[in-house]
Protein backbone atom coordinates (compact mmCIF):
# COMPACT_ATOMS: atom_id res chain seq x y z
CA UNK A 1 0.00 0.00 0.00
CA UNK A 2 1.39 3.33 -0.90
CA UNK A 3 1.31 6.07 1.58
CA UNK A 4 1.12 9.55 0.56
CA UNK A 5 0.77 12.76 2.04
CA UNK A 6 0.45 16.41 0.27
CA UNK A 7 2.61 18.87 1.50
CA UNK A 8 2.49 22.69 0.26
CA UNK A 9 5.90 24.87 1.21
CA UNK A 10 4.37 28.44 2.25
CA UNK A 11 7.42 31.02 2.05
CA UNK A 12 7.27 34.62 3.01
CA UNK A 13 5.65 36.95 0.65
CA UNK A 14 7.80 39.18 -1.85
CA UNK A 15 6.52 42.34 -2.31
CA UNK A 16 3.33 41.78 -1.26
CA UNK A 17 3.26 38.92 -3.32
CA UNK A 18 2.25 35.45 -1.92
CA UNK A 19 4.85 32.34 -2.80
CA UNK A 20 3.83 28.56 -2.93
CA UNK A 21 5.24 25.60 -4.00
CA UNK A 22 4.38 22.07 -3.98
CA UNK A 23 5.41 18.66 -4.86
CA UNK A 24 2.28 17.54 -7.37
CA UNK A 25 4.72 15.87 -10.06
CA UNK A 26 3.01 16.68 -13.30
CA UNK A 27 4.84 16.24 -16.49
CA UNK A 28 8.72 17.24 -16.02
CA UNK A 29 10.97 17.31 -18.89
CA UNK A 30 14.02 15.24 -19.59
CA UNK A 31 16.57 18.38 -18.46
CA UNK A 32 14.63 19.01 -15.24
CA UNK A 33 13.65 22.41 -16.85
CA UNK A 34 17.51 23.21 -17.22
CA UNK A 35 16.91 25.06 -20.35
CA UNK A 36 13.83 27.31 -18.88
CA UNK A 37 15.96 28.29 -16.39
CA UNK A 38 18.92 29.32 -18.45
CA UNK A 39 17.04 31.04 -20.56
CA UNK A 40 15.12 33.08 -17.43
CA UNK A 41 19.16 33.78 -16.09
CA UNK A 42 20.17 35.03 -19.88
CA UNK A 43 16.57 37.63 -19.99
CA UNK A 44 17.03 39.19 -16.28
CA UNK A 45 21.08 39.01 -16.43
Amino acid sequence: MKNCTKQLLIFKDISCKKIEADFEGGEVSSDAGVLFLRAVENRIG
